[in-house]
């Protein structure tokens, strides 16, 4: 792999974690770890940016000043991507905690059918004058017991998985933000 000489520079001189540098390029801490040690590229994208601090970095007019202002414009751009991160998580969190209330209530809805088909099953007559009821009834319940496995224990762990690692995403962001 063949990268610019001044990129790994660039960071230490601006005296910016790995952390915050991967949030302004836009990727992982641990893919920008991998990357400043020759191990993987970035992508197209935070490549460019990386190139774009290290031109913004070599201008002549005022080295001091190009470093300030370069720093200055770094801070901004990492503040605005974690505030831009921490929103699109928040909402992701809020998508899955409604997500899982709606599948509770489901869970709710699908046990109720299932008590009421129990108990109006045994108060059909039998033979053919109740055969269309029962059947009616033996649906509702085969239906209700599918929706019951769609939203049983297995899909709510693994949905609240999901949303205690956004909370931890958004703890962890927050602290970078600091």
């Amino acid at each position: 792999m063949q990268r610019w000489k001044k990129e790994l520079t660039v960071r230490e001189r601006m005296g910016v974690s790995q952390d915050l540098f991967a949030a302004y390029l836009g990727v992982t801490r641990g893919l920008y770890s991998m990357y400043e040690a020759d191990i993987r590229e970035l992508p197209h994208e935070a490549h460019m940016k990386n190139i774009a601090l290290v031109i913004l970095l070599q201008k002549e007019t005022a080295p001091t000043q190009n470093y300030v202002d370069a720093e200055q414009e770094v801070d901004e751009k990492i503040a605005r991507l974690l505030a831009r991160r921490l929103r699109v998580i928040e909402v992701k969190l809020l998508k899955a905690q409604m997500e899982m209330e709606t599948m509770k209530t489901r869970q709710q809805q699908c046990l109720t059918a299932m008590l009421a088909v129990s108990h109006l099953l045994p108060n059909i007559p039998a033979g053919e004058e109740g055969k269309g009821d029962r059947l009616a009834l033996e649906l509702i319940e085969a239906l209700a017991k599918q929706k019951l496995r769609s939203c049983g224990a297995k899909a709510q762990a693994l949905l609240q998985l999901k949303i205690d690692l956004m909370q931890f995403e958004i703890n962890r962001l927050v602290e970078m933000m600091k």
